[in-house]
């Protein structure tokens, strides 16, 4: 009896070892699932940087895809217009602004809409608007 008693503490600490690896992989392969398109969301973002460059208005820019931070925080505050986590959010947002590039100049533009907050969304939204944050040029 005691001898089993003295295997058994072992093989938890094996077993909790396993399961803790595991839990790891699993996380670092989810954080790292959009990892490889991190240079074609950098691509959109500098397109857009350079498309809103020359314009007078105070429009909407794309917010680099790097910051991770708000690509959190903004996926959070939007949970209800898109499946999946901020990951999910940050790459639905790209493939959106890219699918839209003939329409920058409305959608981006001085007087396109931009919401702050998910209470001011009404219900037709165009889900590019939730994925730029208003600039403020300096004088």
């Amino acid at each position: 009896m005691l001898k089993s008693k003295l295997l058994l503490a072992p093989l938890a600490g094996v077993v909790a070892t396993l399961v803790g690896a595991l839990f790891y992989a699993f996380k670092g392969s989810q954080d790292g699932r959009y990892r490889a398109k991190i240079p074609t969301y950098t691509k959109i973002f500098d397109q857009v940087k350079n498309h809103r460059k020359e314009k007078a208005d105070d429009g909407l820019y794309l917010v680099d895809p790097n910051n991770r931070e708000w690509w959190i925080k903004r996926g959070k505050e939007f949970k209800e217009f898109y499946e999946g986590d901020w990951q999910d959010f940050r790459d639905k947002c790209f493939s959106e602004v890219k699918s839209k590039e003939s329409d920058w100049d409305s959608i981006l533009g001085g007087s396109a809409d931009y919401y702050s907050d998910a209470k001011f969304i009404t219900e037709s939204v165009n889900f590019v608007t939730l994925c730029v944050e208003r600039e403020v040029k300096s004088s």
